[in-house]
């Protein structure tokens, strides 16, 4: 931010610790990668055209969506027959594509845990054993970014293992 707008960097930093705007500074150990305010904004548009009537009508809105909600996902949940949560699946099959890329190097450590991955432009430090990656994805969110997946291939085992118990 400050290369691109000297300014806005001195704004930013004199109001907000740099841990409450910039990925680089988030904590590893939420294994979330919701650190915005999406749901807030999903749930006022659900609710929107409930928001000007009375107390009561309102109240009576939010609990027919909820009711529909939660309903819908318990019979998505119901008919899932994987061991992972849905969309952290979606989220893995798509890294898994993008590992493709990535060519693994193996630093011949003990644990068969260190690796150096590239794709002929960057390069990215994976530790299996900690689980961590340079690009910090998979420290920050508890899934394996694609780095993580291509040295996993590289041993034969299976991304989804790797996956934090969180999204079990």
């Amino acid at each position: 931010m400050k290369l691109i707008n000297d300014k806005a960097w001195e704004y930013m930093n004199k109001n907000w610790a740099p841990a409450m705007w910039t990925r680089s500074h988030f904590k590893m150990d939420t294994q979330s990668d919701l650190q915005v305010n999406n749901m807030c904004e999903a749930f006022n548009r659900a609710i929107l055209e409930y928001r000007d009537k009375h107390i009561i009508t309102l109240l009576e809105g939010i609990k027919h969506y909820l009711t529909k909600r939660i309903g819908a996902q318990k019979d998505l949940m119901q008919r899932y027959r994987g061991n992972i949560c849905p969309i952290i699946q979606l989220q893995l099959e798509k890294a898994k594509r993008v590992a493709d890329g990535w060519e693994p190097t193996w630093h011949f450590d003990d644990d068969y845990a260190i690796f150096s991955v590239t794709d002929g432009t960057d390069t990215y430090i994976v530790n299996l054993a900690q689980k961590t990656c340079e690009c910090r994805k998979w420290g920050l969110t508890g899934i394996p970014c694609c780095h993580a997946i291509a040295c996993m291939w590289y041993h034969k085992k299976e991304p989804e293992d790797f996956v934090s118990w969180y999204y079990r």
